[in-house]
């Protein structure tokens, strides 16, 4: 297969223009750089002292055709969010690039596992990468989320 794209490290503002207009279209609350959210349910604004990391699949014209983002959490856990693939590049293995870069930041990090909370049409894809589903579904205003994690080995 082509190359149809590489993985670079892109800055917040060139990520949340994506976020915005492609996976978060209708969002009701601002796009921030973390997520306070714990894998537990609870929340932590301490998240937002570590460093947040963002992924972006760029082609061959130089366009965003897919995202991730990751931030540690706390000594043990590292989250992923903001996975998005354009529709018309799905299907062709690009994930793998962005799931392998976020567990190789997490593994710099020094974290032990890795997790997310995927919408229900995502959870597939994490399913394939080896993410196993730890909560029963999750309606998130409207949507249903799951909470999957990873363990991860330097």
């Amino acid at each position: 297969m082509k190359c149809i794209a590489a993985i670079k490290e892109l800055t917040f503002d060139e990520i949340k223009s994506v976020w915005e207009k492609d996976l978060w279209e209708n969002k009701k609350f601002p796009i921030k750089t973390h997520s306070s959210m714990t894998f537990d349910g609870g929340y932590d604004m301490s998240y937002y002292n570590n460093n947040a990391y963002f992924w972006g699949l760029i082609d061959k014209q130089n366009r965003i055709i897919g995202t991730e983002s990751g931030h540690q959490c706390n000594n043990e856990y590292f989250r992923i969010r903001g996975l998005w693939i354009d529709p018309r590049f799905r299907g062709l293995g690009l994930s793998e690039m962005l799931f392998h870069a976020a567990e190789s930041y997490a593994k710099k990090e020094k974290c032990s596992k890795i997790w997310s909370f995927p919408r229900n049409s995502a959870l597939p894809i994490y399913q394939h990468f080896g993410y196993i589903v730890c909560s029963d579904a999750i309606d998130d205003a409207g949507e249903i989320h799951w909470y999957v994690a990873k363990n991860i080995t330097c």
